[in-house]
């Protein structure tokens, strides 16, 4: 059986999916993971890939969903996206950016270019 934190999981990434739908974006991949982590979304942005960090929280208790992407959380997503970036073939050059979707028992929040790969 599935546990329940998984299906949650699940089901706030296929919410912030249409989100970002909603806006434009195309998803291109799901769910990517390497031994440094896993990305939750990969989408294309009019020609820029935005990397998202889908945070989901029933309730505030153990703090808001955009505080839970600590440094060293954002360290592993852009290995990861590094990753992604050297086996799929993308240009060089390609723009990136890192989004973080933060969703609330009463609201929803994009913010977008969250983090740098510079800090």
């Amino acid at each position: 059986m599935t546990p329940q934190h998984l299906i949650d999981g699940n089901k706030a990434e296929l919410i912030a999916q249409n989100i970002l739908h909603q806006h434009g974006l195309i998803t291109l991949r799901r769910n990517f993971r390497c031994h440094y982590g896993e990305i939750d979304l990969i989408m294309d942005d009019h020609g820029t890939l935005a990397f998202v960090e889908v945070r989901f929280r029933k309730n505030q208790d153990f703090g808001a969903p955009l505080t839970t992407v600590t440094r060293s959380k954002q360290e592993k997503i852009i290995k990861t996206a590094q990753v992604f970036l050297a086996t799929q073939f993308f240009k060089q050059d390609v723009d990136c950016r890192f989004d973080i979707i933060a969703l609330g028992a009463t609201d929803n929040v994009w913010m977008k270019n969250a983090f740098t790969t510079t800090g």
